[in-house]
């Protein structure tokens, strides 16, 4: 009801100062909510708190980056940003500004869950030293961030950290960093290259999956694992070296992968799931081992690729593979 006590349809909210958190569900479905202003004060922000929100576009903040920084979210729906286009913050002259650089100050440690998940227009982001990790779905579809530096404190970035961020061409990880988790690069379509450092253990499922501008990667010889989905969809991948340490490759780990025209799968791994290699037209598999070994699941060539094993090829003077028969 408005002052003369008639009903009108609210389309857009300010947090009121004293408010330290935003409940889980708090705006669910609020279709027709379009800005939401929200005050310094607020410290968590709950589990499908702006979840349906579909008319949100703009959203206000009147804290700092580093108060920004220490609000906890739920969960993916907790961010107001997951569905709205537009982040404001307020000037030296008060006056609203749109966000799109950040810089993080030394005093932030740790960039949590779902920081700066939906944050379409940021363009660039600085990250300090004293920041050691980089936690899930933290920069997920951040659609318009083009490259991020990644400073050598940081020893561990969480799944989904950088997922659907279309525009990032080129990642370098810290020497910190020992696992990759899933779905930590999914979809970064215009992602061209990538560094894994030598500390890294395993690659995590659909970490590189639909990747579609990645054409080749290496794989650090400390890799023991290659999850599910890892490099499903990579259409641009050309060559990828299967170190000796791998012990597994997962289902589905290189579907997909069309340009893919040969691999050569040490005799160091003991298993790989189902439909590992599905739909990759171009591809031949030169194997170290004698043969199939017993924990190679029986539809791991699905699409039924050539296969050489042990004896049947050799290395060029080029050190590529080729069949003796």
């Amino acid at each position: 009801l408005n002052e003369s006590n008639e009903w009108y349809e609210v389309t857009e909210i300010v947090v009121p100062n004293t408010f330290t958190e935003i409940c889980g569900g708090a705006f669910y479905g609020c279709s027709s909510l379009t800005s939401i202003t929200i005050p310094d004060s607020v410290s968590s922000i709950g589990e499908d708190a702006f979840y349906r929100c579909t008319s949100l576009t703009n959203v206000y903040y009147k804290g700092t980056i580093e108060d920004w920084c220490n609000i906890s979210f739920g969960n993916y729906y907790s961010n107001p940003m997951y569905c709205a286009e537009h982040f404001y913050m307020l000037n030296e002259s008060n006056e609203w500004y749109e966000v799109t650089e950040i810089v993080i100050p030394d005093s932030v440690t740790k960039i949590g869950n779902y920081q700066f998940r939906g944050f379409k227009n940021l363009t660039s982001i600085t990250i300090p030293d004293s920041v050691t990790s980089i936690c899930g779905g933290a920069f997920s579809n951040c659609t318009s961030l083009t490259s991020i530096t990644i400073p050598d404190s940081i020893t561990s970035i969480g799944g989904d950290a950088f997922r659907y961020c279309t525009s990032l061409t080129s990642v370098t990880i810290p020497d910190n960093v020992t696992k990759i988790e899933g779905l930590t690069f999914d979809n970064c379509t215009s992602l061209t290259s990538i560094t894994i450092p030598d500390g890294v253990t395993s690659i995590g499922h659909s970490a590189f999956s639909n990747c579609t501008s990645l054409t080749s990667i290496i794989i650090p010889d400390s890799v023991t694992s290659i999850g599910y989905n890892a490099f499903d969809g990579c259409s641009s991948l050309t060559s990828i070296n299967i170190p000796d340490g791998v012990t597994r490759i997962d289902q589905y780990a290189f579907r997909d992968c069309t340009s893919l025209t040969s691999i050569i799968i040490p005799d160091s791994v003991a298993k790989i799931g189902f439909y590992a290699f599905e739909d990759c037209a171009s591809l031949t598999i030169y194997c170290e081992a004698q043969s199939q070994q017993s924990g190679w699941d029986s539809r791991w060539n699905y699409s039924d690729r050539p296969v050489y094993w042990a004896g049947e090829w050799e290395y060029d003077v080029n050190g590529n593979p080729y069949p003796l028969i």
